[in-house]
């Protein structure tokens, strides 16, 4: 009794903190001020990051246990029966730590980034909204539950970036994220609506994750239009895990994302939402190992986002851009894991991510409000005296990100390396090496201007509360020091074991390498230390004055550096590019869609409407006649209406 209300307390408690705000949020903030929303704010995510570590306390001793929760029966349709279920193992316990644990922290930092706005009540409001459909998606034991959870995942990121809706601009960029997710949503429900087609009547259909493996064993042999009908399935999930995870080509939404707040960017982008896409390929892994071809489109995907997303932020100008394209490009380490079958890899990278990225954005969201909301890298410089603790905090979230030995990026990162090289994926492994070594140069270049290069001009800066430095700190030191949970004692491994079973991690015919991995740890970590040498080449003595572009800062107005400075408009013209194809393909689509209706119309329905019109007409025309008043010819008609029945009962009685 006592595991299901503490379990149950999960989801509802942030929920609950919703229910407050809804109905007396904006009395509370205008009789009382700040303090009591921001208890109930915290305070309820607080007690689900309580209710989760004791649970997890608890499970130490037991890594491959699974709990399910049935809350009640939802619904029963011919062989399809649902229930409203939540499900609890090793690997979804940790990712209501990493959401709970996190989320409060960035509530906590809210406080005081969030002083003083007339909103302030509503913004807990969406956050607390927005943890508690990702919890309900994490911990759902059926697909139909998840998929509730996802969708109440994206109206609250719409809510969150368009926070401050009244500048056009965020109203844009909300709508924005909100019509790209649909398109991935699309996705999800499509592969629910065709794993339901596609199995047999005979059997009762439940969409339990726990089924998914037997499901798609029983349906790996069949054909749609002569495409094995799993690699359909998966591909749709696929699409839907992009699109919430931010990767090409439905990656758009991500850069203008930056438009909400910045405790919303360290949520989203770091801790939760566009982990989503990862948690979902994790939980139907066992549906994708029969579906190669689309694990090997999913490889490739990430490897374009990995790389294109790392360039681009080599020539951000604007801090929390630098750590959006960073985001992409992070996301895309994992679904390279997850593409080669390093769910363990892949699910280890987003633990440690999750905690570093929070850091680097809150470090960034620290600069911007000490700077009066100053976001341009170039219009700073000299910030390290100004503000050590912002500077050394962010300094270490740039040491995990970029793997500098024995940080939890260190471990997290080289694992995927070393998983891609022993089984054999040596193009992954490449692309990763070139990912680690822009993401080095990007991070380091964005310190070098912060802290170290010459100032634009003397500012003022305001010092920050204690309310952010203790969340900051508490990350610094899991940004440094979490990756060594795994590595001593492989315990990420184990929880994801106990979800998905280790042989269907087999991937026949791959030979394992039996070269030896420290070397090629050497080999990363020296990669990372040129990279370093670049960065601070180009832009620890940067002078803004004298430099509007790379090409201009070296003097070298020709050549690769001029080329190389192009780059830094690649993410503008792709993202207006893609925002530009995609609703053209849509309305093209819609045009084709609405042809062909067009047609059906006119040459079906209405030539068939318009028989039974002239039949109707001419019917009518005939009975006119009988009705003409004449004594002989309705005399007639009675006469012939006799013999019909007549001759009718002769026949048939």
């Amino acid at each position: 009794m006592m595991m299901n209300f503490i379990f149950l307390g999960i989801p509802c408690a942030p929920f609950l903190a919703c229910l407050l705000l809804l109905f007396f949020g904006r009395k509370l903030q205008a009789k009382f001020g700040e303090a009591p929303v921001e208890t109930v704010g915290i305070s309820f995510t607080v007690i689900a990051f309580v209710f989760s570590a004791s649970l997890w306390v608890a499970s130490l001793g037991n890594t491959g246990f699974v709990y399910t929760l049935k809350l009640s029966h939802w619904f029963t349709v011919g062989h399809i029966s649902l229930d409203w279920a939540l499900r609890l193992s090793p690997m979804l316990l940790v990712m209501s730590l990493i959401i709970t644990g996190i989320g409060s922290l960035i509530l906590l930092y809210a406080s005081f980034y969030m002083h003083k706005d007339r909103s302030f009540w509503r913004f807990y409001l969406y956050m607390n909204l927005f943890i508690t459909a990702m919890l309900l998606f994490v911990l759902a034991d059926n697909l139909l539950v998840a998929f509730v959870g996802w969708e109440g995942i994206g109206v609250c990121s719409y809510l969150l970036i368009s926070f401050w809706f009244h500048e056009e601009e965020n109203a844009t960029s909300g709508r924005k994220a909100f019509t790209v997710n649909r398109l991935g949503d699309l996705g999800f429900l499509a592969g629910i609506l065709l794993l339901i087609s596609s199995l047999p009547n005979t059997m009762m259909i439940d969409l339990r994750f726990a089924s998914i493996a037997k499901q798609a064993y029983m349906l790996q042999h069949q054909m749609i239009y002569g495409v094995p009908l799993l690699e359909v399935i998966a591909f749709c999930f696929m699409i839907a895990a992009i699109g919430k995870s931010a990767q090409l080509p439905l990656f758009i939404w991500l850069p203008d994302a930056m438009a909400g707040p910045t405790p919303v960017s360290a949520l989203i982008h770091a801790a939760t939402m566009v982990t989503a896409g990862i948690c979902l390929i994790i939980r139907l892994f066992p549906l994708f190992l029969y579906a190669p071809t689309t694990l090997l489109i999913l490889s490739i995907i990430a490897g374009t986002s990995c790389l294109y997303a790392a360039l681009v932020a080599c020539f951000q100008w604007d801090i929390k851009r630098v750590l959006a394209y960073s985001t992409m490009s992070q996301l895309s380490y994992m679904f390279l894991a997850l593409s080669i079958g390093g769910l363990k890899e892949g699910f280890f990278h987003l633990v440690t991510h999750a905690a570093f990225k929070a850091l680097l954005f809150m470090g960034a969201g620290s600069i911007i409000v000490s700077l009066h909301h100053e976001q341009d890298m170039r219009n700073m410089g000299g910030l390290f005296k100004k503000m050590p603790f912002i500077a050394v905090t962010f300094i270490m979230g740039t040491l995990a990100i970029t793997g500098f030995p024995f940080t939890a990026g260190y471990f997290s990162k080289d694992a995927i390396l070393e998983k891609a090289w022993e089984t054999g994926h040596y193009g992954v492994w490449v692309v990763g090496f070139i990912g680690a070594g822009l993401t080095a140069f990007y991070m380091w270049r964005a310190v070098f201007l912060t802290f170290f290069a010459k100032p634009a001009k003397e500012r003022h800066v305001e010092s920050i509360s204690y309310r952010m430095k203790i969340p900051m700190f508490i990350l610094a030191f899991l940004a440094l020091f979490i990756g060594w949970i795994n590595d001593s004692h492989h315990l990420f491994n184990q929880y994801v074991d106990a979800d998905i079973p280790d042989a269907l991690f087999l991937h026949k015919g791959v030979a394992e390498s039996t070269f030896n991995m420290a070397y090629l740890n050497i080999i990363t970590v020296a990669w990372g230390v040129l990279a370093f040498i670049l960065a601070f080449a180009l832009y620890a003595q940067w002078r803004p004055a004298k430099a509007n572009d790379l090409a201009a800062h070296t003097g070298n107005k020709k050549g690769l550096w001029l080329t190389l400075a192009r780059f830094r408009s690649l993410g503008y013209n792709m993202e207006r590019f893609v925002a530009q194809t995609i609703p053209y393909v849509g309305i093209q689509i819609v045009y084709a869609v609405a042809k062909v209706t067009a047609l059906f119309d006119f040459y079906l329905l209405r030539n068939t409407f318009d028989e039974v019109a002239n039949t109707t007409l001419l019917t009518s025309e005939g009975l006119q006649k009988a009705q003409s008043g004449n004594v002989k010819t309705l005399a007639l008609c009675a006469v012939t209406l006799l013999c019909g029945v007549v001759l009718i009962s002769i026949l048939f009685l």
